[in-house]
C-alpha cells in the first residue's frame, strides 16, 4: 500500500516585527525592541531570540466556514485561507513601518462556499489572482480583488494536494493524491495541460517552481523520501533525483527554495537537508536526522534561517548552515509554515481557524 498522504496547511510570513506580548485581535501590539527590529528575524534568532506570539486572530469570527485546509500568502500583503466548505477567505495585512505590526487586520471577502473542499492554494507572482486545487481535481483561478473565477480546468480525478505558480505567471503546477503521484503543468496562455509528468514519485506531496522556471517535485518512491528537479522547457524531463538517507522510509513532505534559486531546504520523515541547486547533480550542503516527521519548511526573508514544523505542532528554527537549531514553541493543531516577501513575521494557523502571528523576541 502507498504511504498515506498528509496535506500540509500553508502558512505565510505577513508583517514586519519582532514581537512581545500577545495583544487582542485588531489591537496594536507593544512596540518591539529597536535593536531587534533593525536586524529582523535573522538577527534576532542569531542573537538567541525565540519565537513569540504577537497577535491572535479568529479566522471564523466573521463568518464560520469550517476547518482551514490551506493557506497562501501574497507579496502584496494579502492572505487566502481555504475551508472545508469550499470557501476562500481573504485577509489583508497593512504594514506601515519596519519593526511594527500592521495597525489592523482587514477581512476582505469570502467566496466559493458550497463547493468541494480545497486542498491547496497559491498566489500569482503579482498577487492579482489565486490558484486553488479542490478534492474533485478541479483547479480554479480567482481574482484576488473580486473573487471572480477567471479560469477553471479539471486535472485528473484525484484530490489536489499541492499547487504552484511559475514566476512567469503562466504555468500552474499541480500534484494530486493518486497512487501514481500524478503531477501536471497547466498553461494559462493556451489553456492546455501536460499529461502526467514522467516521474519516479510513487506519491506526490509538493510542487514548487524555482525562479528560473525549473520545477521541484517531492514525495516518496516506494516508501522512500524522494525529490526531483524537472527541466523548465520540458518538465517531463527529470534533471536529477535525490534521496536523503538510504535507510529512511516515508515521504519528503515539503521544500523551500531561496529567492535566487541557488539552494533549497527539504524536510520529511526523520530528515532535514539543505541542497545546492547550482550544481549539475544534487549536492548536500547540510543534513541532519530528526526524531520526528517534519511536515513543512519556510526560509526567513533574509534566508539566514529556516523554520520547520512537525506532526506534533512543534516549530523549530534552524540556521541555514545547520547551527543554532532549537525547538522554539509548540502549538496544538499547527499544520505548517510558509514565508514570503519582505515581511519579518511568521503566521501560523490551526484547523479550527485560529491564526497566530509570530515574531522573534
Amino acid at each position: 500500500m502507498k504511504a498515506a498522504r498528509v496535506v500540509c496547511l500553508a502558512l505565510a510570513v505577513l508583517a514586519t516585527a519582532c514581537g512581545t506580548d500577545d495583544p487582542d485581535p485588531g489591537v496594536d501590539p507593544p512596540g518591539p525592541d529597536a535593536d531587534v527590529a533593525l536586524t529582523g528575524l535573522d538577527g534576532c534568532f542569531a542573537g538567541g531570540g525565540a519565537l513569540s506570539e504577537t497577535a491572535t486572530i479568529d479566522n471564523n469570527v466573521v463568518v464560520a466556514h469550517g476547518q482551514i485546509r490551506a493557506m497562501a500568502f501574497s507579496a502584496t500583503g494579502q492572505m487566502a485561507l481555504a475551508s472545508t466548505d469550499g470557501a476562500i477567505k481573504l485577509w489583508s495585512i497593512h504594514g506601515d513601518a519596519q519593526g511594527t505590526l500592521a495597525p489592523e487586520v482587514g477581512y476582505d471577502a469570502a467566496f466559493g462556499e458550497g463547493n468541494p473542499p480545497i486542498g491547496a492554494l497559491a498566489y500569482a507572482p503579482d498577487g492579482s489572482w489565486i490558484a486553488s486545487g479542490r478534492e474533485n481535481a478541479v483547479v480554479n483561478l480567482w481574482s484576488a480583488t473580486t473573487g471572480e473565477i477567471l479560469a477553471t480546468t479539471a486535472l485528473g480525478e484525484a484530490p489536489i494536494v499541492s499547487v504552484a505558480v511559475a514566476s512567469d505567471g503562466d504555468r500552474v503546477a499541480v500534484a494530486d493524491a493518486s497512487f501514481a503521484g500524478n503531477i501536471r503543468v497547466w498553461s494559462r496562455s493556451d489553456e492546455t495541460a501536460t499529461e502526467p509528468l514522467a516521474t519516479a514519485l510513487w506519491g506526490a506531496t509538493t510542487v514548487r517552481f524555482l525562479p528560473n522556471g525549473l520545477l521541484v517535485t517531492a514525495g516518496d518512491n516506494y516508501g522512500q523520501p524522494w525529490v526531483e528537479l524537472h527541466d523548465a522547457d520540458d518538465p517531463s524531463q527529470v534533471l536529477w533525483s535525490w534521496v536523503p538517507f538510504d535507510a529512511f522510509t516515508g515521504s519528503a513532505r515539503d521544500v523551500a527554495v531561496s529567492a535566487d534559486g541557488s539552494f533549497m531546504v527539504a524536510v520529511g520523515a526523520g530528515f532535514v537537508s539543505v541542497l545546492d541547486l547550482t550544481a549539475a547533480e544534487p549536492a548536500t550542503l547540510f543534513q541532519a536526522e530528526v526524531a520526528t516527521e517534519l511536515m513543512s519548511v519556510a526560509l526567513t526573508p533574509g534566508e539566514g534561517h529556516f523554520v520547520t514544523t512537525d506532526l506534533a505542532g512543534a516549530v523549530r528554527v534552524w540556521a541555514t548552515d545547520g547551527t543554532d537549531a532549537a525547538d522554539q514553541m509548540t502549538r496544538d493543531g499547527l499544520l505548517g509554515v510558509r514565508s514570503g516577501g519582505d515581511y519579518e513575521q511568521l503566521v501560523t494557523a490551526d484547523a479550527s481557524g485560529i491564526i497566530r502571528m509570530l515574531g522573534c523576541e
